[in-house]
């Protein structure tokens, strides 16, 4: 059955004009490039179907255009980030994972691992992990000479 929602009063709110972009670039203490605008305007004309064909399927309207909208994004992206950390307000940058998978030396398939499982029992409010393949992963660690006191299976 729908779900009725309540209605909700949308409002239009219309681009930045010109004059509110430049007193937002007033707001800036960092140093921006004068040739650097504040809306992305290409080398080339384009048409409105051509922007739209852009953003919505990123058919470029002309070759170089991904380049040129790419280098704009990126030094409005460092100047923003510069005024972030002239303001205080650091950025935490972390490394991509690596989604490549490992491979067995032996042979040549992919390792899948297995997560270890944390769930709360629902009668002694115990929260209890499990891990995948217990004793193997125990008698591995055992074999390197890690302390395996701690596997989520002592009782407190």
């Amino acid at each position: 059955m729908a779900t009725e929602y309540p209605k909700q009063k949308v409002e239009y709110v219309p681009p930045a004009t010109e004059e509110e972009l430049a007193e937002e670039r007033k707001s800036y203490t960092v140093p921006i490039p004068d040739d650097l605008p504040d809306i992305f305007t290409p080398s080339k004309p384009v048409t409105n179907e051509q922007t739209i064909a852009w953003e919505c399927h990123n058919i470029e309207p002309y070759p170089g255009y991904a380049e040129e909208y790419a280098a704009w994004e990126d030094a409005w992206e460092n100047i923003n980030r510069a005024q972030a950390e002239a303001d205080g307000n650091h950025y935490n940058y972390v490394d991509n994972m690596n989604l490549q998978p490992e491979f067995d030396p032996q042979t040549d398939a992919p390792i899948d691992y297995e997560e270890p499982t944390v769930f709360q029992n629902a009668e002694t409010n115990k929260v209890e992990v499990h891990l995948p393949y217990e004793d193997a992963v125990k008698a591995d660690a055992e074999a390197r000479g890690e302390d395996t006191s701690i596997t989520g299976d002592e009782e407190e």
